[in-house]
């Protein structure tokens, strides 16, 4: 009788883990569909944007050609705003086709990435934005350049094309924000300056301001304050600085304006590399070996000649550096990683609570998590080659 009851629960059993496993493979069957089905909706939109961007070109140019022939009576200026909005409008145009090449029917991505130079693009919109409200005293734009020389550049990561997007859509959405507060007198003010290894851009508008309970929803993908909006501009911009380590800030105040920052990493075109000494003593901490061996590769094709301690955790490091660390004999420069075993921003922590911030770089593959605490370390993104960063050479 008890041998039967066995039986009987163990085909029980049996029956429900085959059950268990046919909705298994029933979900993972679905899981293939759907992202099937998603893959084929990604491919069709692509091309779709590929097809309205390429018949698109034609209407433009002949819109360049109306404005140089018929409209030979505006002044200069005034005809150069006219040509430079459509010279925009084909650099996204041409951008758009050369990111998504349609070969053997897929679509390859363009993610090369190029520097731009900040002060020149911002004068140069800022220039645009005074002209074409000349003749109207609705809007002020204003300018400042904080801390640079006459005819200084400011090379930052980012491709021209899309801060030219970013930096007219803040603008517009500034201009919105003062029409919708009926003010009499609205003034745009954009400021630029070096904030340690990046770049700020600041827009400040006394516009209408918004509402702090809306504040937390901006930015994500549809979400929009405008009537007739459909928040894809603020969306992308932040997706253009995230891609490439940069970052978009809002504060704004109901009823007295809006600041949007708009952080973006300054090139290596611009970085003066950092000095260190062949023989010191480099110590990494990361919890990645591949980087640990990257690094060690890369300072074999320099004049390095001095020894590498290697970390892999955070606990490892810190006795290290209480014991040997902070002795005048040992000359050390520090690779540490902004993430060591952590969903935690924890590398610049370290280096700030053991005084490295003289002698070390962040080096991290999350280089827009960083806290703003950080504004104090020197941090670079992984995808720039430390050959980019550090020269060894001999005070």
């Amino acid at each position: 009788m008890e041998k039967d009851k066995q039986e009987l629960e163990f085909k029980r059993l049996k029956l429900k883990l085959e059950r268990e496993r046919q909705h298994r493979r029933h979900l993972e069957d679905q899981y293939e569909l759907n992202k099937s089905l998603l893959q084929s909706a990604k491919e069709e939109i692509e091309k779709l944007v590929f097809q309205v961007t390429h018949d698109l070109r034609a209407p433009i140019s002949s819109l360049g050609q109306i404005v140089e022939e018929i409209l030979p009576q505006l002044p200069l200026d005034r005809k150069n705003v006219f040509l430079s909005s459509i010279a925009r409008v084909q650099d996204i145009s041409n951008e758009v086709l050369q990111r998504h090449k349609v070969t053997d029917r897929t679509i390859q991505i363009n993610t090369t990435k190029k520097a731009v130079d900040v002060i020149a693009l911002v004068k140069s919109i800022v220039d645009e934005k005074k002209i074409q409200y000349s003749s109207s005293e609705e809007i002020k734009f204003e300018l400042n350049l904080k801390g640079f020389e006459e005819n200084e550049q400011a090379y930052a990561n980012m491709r021209e094309v899309e801060l030219t997007c970013i930096i007219y859509n803040t603008i517009e959405n500034s201009i919105e924000a003062i029409r919708e507060s009926n003010k009499d007198k609205g003034v745009i003010s954009l400021s630029i300056e070096k904030v340690s290894t990046d770049y700020k851009i600041n827009v400040v508008d006394n516009g209408i301001g918004i509402e702090e309970e809306k504040m937390k929803d901006l930015g994500k993908y549809g979400v929009t304050l405008k009537k007739t909006g459909n928040g894809l501009g603020l969306y992308s911009s932040i997706h253009y600085l995230n891609k490439r380590g940069g970052d978009l800030k809002i504060q704004s105040l109901k009823g007295k304006g809006t600041t949007v920052t708009i952080s973006l990493p300054i090139s290596d075109i611009s970085k003066k590399k950092i000095k260190v000494a062949p023989d010191t003593t480099i110590v990494i901490v990361d919890d990645d070996v591949l980087i640990h061996e990257s690094i060690r590769l890369l300072l074999e094709d320099t004049d390095f000649c001095g020894d590498i301690v290697d970390f892999y955790t955070e606990e490892e490091f810190r006795s290290w550096h209480n014991l040997f660390g902070t002795s005048n004999e040992i000359n050390t420069f520090h690779i540490i990683d902004g993430f060591i075993n952590s969903h935690y921003p924890n590398g610049p922590k370290i280096a700030c609570e053991l005084n490295l911030i003289e002698n070390s770089i962040i080096y991290t593959g999350k280089r827009n998590l960083m806290p703003s605490g950080s504004d104090v370390l020197k941090v670079f993104d992984k995808s720039v080659l430390l050959s980019d960063i550090i020269t060894f050479q001999s005070n």
